[in-house]
């Protein structure tokens, strides 16, 4: 008890995001003052760690932290996926080859950005782009679509069903960066 005590009182807390891995590392700073040992230096009220606490979640909601990758063909999914992280250094870039993971994992972990092929077995990117729209958590997630098939008429439909952009394989990296740089400003 008495080392528990010496170090509530004088041993500073760990950062907020080594405790838990999914809070971004910017609300370290406004936790940790609310932490303070020293009452003079600590946040002085709840709508001032408040005020802290929404400046943190709106820088944050300016930096590109996750982008969704499916594609079926491994070959290609693994090109795009290192061609993404050169693009976005830090980011975390997750690949999966099948619509159902690939829903499973935008409302577990929610992407910055999903990047869907068109045609795959279970349907593509139609059926991802249905299924994210029709849930609260992932309806505002930009959707890029990328094929080498398909034309005016896929595109209206894709459009319809919510889709935000589509890029023509093969894929130019520099569009496609820039492409995911003006969909996450916009969102």
């Amino acid at each position: 008890m008495v080392d528990l005590l010496h170090q509530h009182a004088c041993e500073p807390p760990p950062l907020p995001s080594s405790v838990r891995a999914d809070l971004p590392r910017g609300f370290d700073a406004p936790l940790l003052h609310a932490l303070d040992k020293s009452p003079r230096w600590r946040t002085r009220s709840a709508e001032a760690l408040r005020a802290e606490l929404l400046a943190a979640a709106a820088a944050d909601r300016q930096h590109l932290r996750r982008v969704l990758l499916v594609d079926d063909e491994p070959h290609a999914l693994l090109v795009l996926r290192e061609l993404v992280a050169i693009a976005f250094p830090g980011i975390e870039v997750i690949a999966v080859t099948n619509i159902e993971t690939a829903i499973q994992i935008a409302r577990r972990e929610r992407p910055d950005v999903v990047v869907c092929d068109l045609q795959m077995p279970g349907g593509g990117a139609a059926p991802l782009t249905v299924a994210l729209r029709a849930n609260e958590a992932t309806a505002d997630i930009p959707i890029i679509v990328v094929t080498g098939h398909g034309g005016a008429e896929q595109w209206r439909e894709l459009r319809a069903l919510g889709a935000d952009r589509i890029l023509i394989k093969p894929i130019d990296v520099d569009a496609l960066a820039a492409m995911i740089r003006r969909l996450f400003a916009e969102r």
